[in-house]
């Protein structure tokens, strides 16, 4: 099983941590065994990990986020409003209202009942930003994704220290992202968000960066080497976020063990292994059908991100991919061709239908002129304009007006009688 990043330990199966690639907490269903032992994942849980999902809370208490564990609620904060239009800081737990507070002096006015919570409205969340916790927290999810698909923690030298085998503090790799051309733009900013998280990994040369994006919403590079010798790489990852309902009792049925044949046929077509650990022949039985039940609910999630891209754009023209924030004077035809592959063409030569997102460009480069390119961390590190702060400002602005939009419509089919 390899050995733990951190302290050299030899993982087996006693000792080994099923390591989330993004923080379970987060809804991260992506996991791996070969990354780290348990010690360390508890020390990494404690250090990074708290921290770091505590900025989201408002976003994962408010939508129904399948997690693979159990997760505590959260404590956050907000502004809500009475029927007479007084407003006051409101302290939640979870999906609910707890306590107001006077929202200049901050200071205690009483707890609320569920009985009471439908005389509020929510107009706004406390939404702070730690960018300490946040480049833990991202530098994190690159590392892991990044160990998971075979890259050496030795070769990550921008982010890890391998002597002292832990994480460089002094230096910032993250990289804010922000559109650079119409037809990022026009995804960003004119398709309806979808509650997702997205990783691509790749490498531009000797440079091996890891593109993230949490909730549709927070975006950055992270830098992860400059001295990168393998094969060229680009590796994806995607899963939709939203809580799925689907028929549990028939799926189970389904996975239901009568002979030793069917654990073996089980086993096989879910890729759960056969363990000699297990007691005896009902514990294996009971553990086989769990797990490919679990395997099964987290297969509903992960998507194809480029086939997820192609569905968005299916339909549309170039000439239709406009935007109020355009970040670049090249025009939507050029944009649009970059980043698909053509599959039929006319006899003028010009392009009738696209066939794909063209995942050797998508978000690792950008065009600048009809006839040349960028890649796209490093004009990001050149840009020398503000703008970058309006755009996380409009997909934050986004992400929190769905948000209350969704927990006002809770509380309304829940709480008004």
């Amino acid at each position: 099983m390899g050995i733990c990043v951190f302290c050299n330990t030899e993982l087996n199966r006693e000792n080994s941590s099923s390591e989330h690639i993004i923080h379970q907490a987060l809804g991260g269903l992506l996991e791996s065994e070969n990354i780290c032992c348990t010690s360390c994942n508890s020390t990494m849980g404690t250090s990074i990990d708290s921290d770091f999902t505590r900025i989201f809370a408002h976003i994962t208490e408010s939508f129904h986020i399948k997690t693979s564990r159990k997760k505590a609620k959260l404590n956050y904060y907000g502004t809500v409003k009475d029927r007479l239009g007084n407003e006051y800081k409101a302290k939640f737990k979870g999906i609910y209202l707890q306590s107001l507070f006077d929202k200049n002096t901050g200071e205690f006015i009483k707890n609320i009942k569920k009985s009471d919570v439908a005389n509020y409205e929510l107009i706004s969340f406390d939404f702070e930003i730690n960018e300490v916790c946040l480049k833990n927290g991202f530098q994190k999810i690159a590392f892991n994704y990044a160990v998971m698909k075979g890259i050496s923690p030795e070769k990550l030298n921008l982010i890890f220290d391998y002597s002292k085998k832990e994480f460089i503090d002094e230096n910032s790799t993250l990289i804010p992202f922000k559109p650079l051309n119409p037809f990022d733009s026009y995804l960003e900013l004119n398709i309806p968000p979808t509650l997702m998280h997205t990783i691509i990994l790749f490498n531009l040369k000797n440079q091996l960066y890891v593109f993230i994006d949490l909730f549709n919403t927070f975006q950055f590079y992270v830098h992860l080497s400059d001295n990168y010798e393998g094969t060229q790489i680009s590796f994806h990852y995607c899963q939709i976020l939203e809580k799925r309902f689907f028929e549990e009792n028939k799926i189970k049925q389904s996975l239901k063990i009568r002979r030793f044949k069917d654990a073996h046929i089980i086993s096989m077509q879910y890729g759960v292994e056969l363990n000699k650990n297990d007691e005896n022949l009902e514990q294996a039985i009971i553990r086989i059908e769990k797990e490919s039940f679990e395997k099964i609910r987290k297969k509903g999630y992960v998507i194809d991100y480029y086939d997820w891209l192609y569905t968005k754009f299916n339909g549309y023209e170039y000439y239709e991919i406009t935007s109020d924030l355009m970040f670049s004077k090249i025009s939507p035809s050029t944009a649009w061709k970059y980043y698909f592959i053509p599959e039929l063409e006319n006899d003028e030569g010009d392009i009738v239908q696209y066939e794909e997102i063209n995942k050797k460009t998508f978000r690792i480069s950008t065009p600048i002129s009809f006839d040349e390119q960028i890649a796209y961390p490093i004009a990001l590190l050149n840009d020398t304009s503000q703008s970058v702060l309006s755009y996380r400002d409009l997909k934050i602005g986004r992400l929190i007006n769905t948000l209350i939009e969704k927990r006002n419509e809770y509380q309304k089919n829940n709480y008004s009688g």
